[in-house]
């Protein structure tokens, strides 16, 4: 095989390939050294690459390659809130000014979304490094990770549920909601899904990082689904953040503790499998979370709490 040498066009701003002329590996690079030594590769004239033209590049890249819409405007979000660089070049650009803007908005932030914001712009940044041939260091890399803190989280239990799914503002919201408890499915994996996602026993989803899951239906989902039929949508949802939690909170019966979410109906789904005894993979494996580590980081509060009866267990008798 041929070998061949990457080059960047600052003419066009597109990457061309040059044949070296061996399909040896030594005299492949003995020739590219040689190129880089007659100044071939010197980039004297090279276009400035802006942080604003960075985001749009990555962005372009999002919506090409059919990222969730939830994806892209996630990330349209973060590097929105980047706005103070934008103008600036990516190459020069002065790390405590990167580090700067992007603490700006983001004091209170908790840990796992101050960290996730992070990879956005890092993600974006090596993205169009590598798309404009640019060999340096990543701007974001001085942006170090949070470390979470362990916080027990408020959840709900299995009856406490069913009292808030009767106080829904109409069946689909139910339904919505039934989805995050009863299967764990985040609020946008639940609000996409449509009757022909559930077939032989299994709910399908497109999950983040537009992964594929196959969830097992539960009894107590099915039992839902018989109320509404086969033939429904959410259409008649309010959709938009703020109105899906103001109708999450109204439907909580007085003396519930704990702040009202949406995402507290996922979180009570894991909790409860928990608490009923579920294998910690089985639970990472039905919240779909990338590794052990993160299931054990949130919910090993409730596994602690458990660790009398789980003595108990085999000793109680003795």
């Amino acid at each position: 095989m041929t070998w061949y040498v990457r080059i960047f066009d600052t003419d066009s701003g597109k990457i061309r390939y040059e044949s070296l002329g061996t399909v040896k590996k030594s005299e492949a690079f003995e020739r590219l050294a040689e190129l880089k030594s007659s100044g071939k590769f010197d980039r004297k004239d090279e276009k400035d690459v802006t942080f604003k033209d960075a985001f749009d590049a990555y962005l372009k890249h999002l919506e090409t390659r059919g990222a969730s819409h939830h994806s892209i405007v996630h990330a349209s979000f973060v590097l929105g809130t980047m706005k103070s660089v934008w103008p600036l070049s990516i190459r020069t650009v002065d790390k405590k000014t990167i580090l700067e803007a992007f603490n700006e908005s983001r004091g209170g932030k908790k840990a796992s979304s101050y960290n996730n914001e992070r990879t956005v712009l890092k993600t974006a940044l090596k993205y169009a490094m590598d798309l404009y041939d640019m060999d340096i260091r990543n701007p974001a890399e001085i942006i170090k990770t949070r470390k979470a803190q362990q916080v027990e989280r408020d959840f709900w239990t299995p009856e406490q549920v069913d009292r808030i799914l009767d106080n829904a503002p109409n069946p689909m919201y139910r339904l919505v909601w039934a989805m995050m408890a009863f299967a764990g499915l985040r609020i946008h994996e639940a609000l996409k899904a449509t009757p022909e996602d559930f077939r032989d026993g299994y709910l399908y989803v497109t999950g983040k990082g537009n992964k594929a899951a196959k969830i097992p239906v539960s009894s107590r989902l099915e039992k839902e689904l018989s109320m509404v039929g086969f033939k429904w949508d959410f259409f008649g949802v309010d959709r938009r953040p703020d109105r899906l939690k103001k109708a999450a909170k109204r439907a909580i019966p007085d003396g519930f503790q704990g702040e009202a979410t949406n995402h507290r109906f996922r979180h009570s789904f894991a909790s409860n499998l928990i608490r009923a005894g579920a294998n910690i993979k089985a639970v990472q494996m039905l919240m779909r979370h990338s590794s052990i580590q993160i299931t054990l980081n949130i919910y090993s509060h409730l596994l602690n709490r458990d660790l009398k009866t789980e003595i108990e267990k085999m000793f109680g008798n003795y």
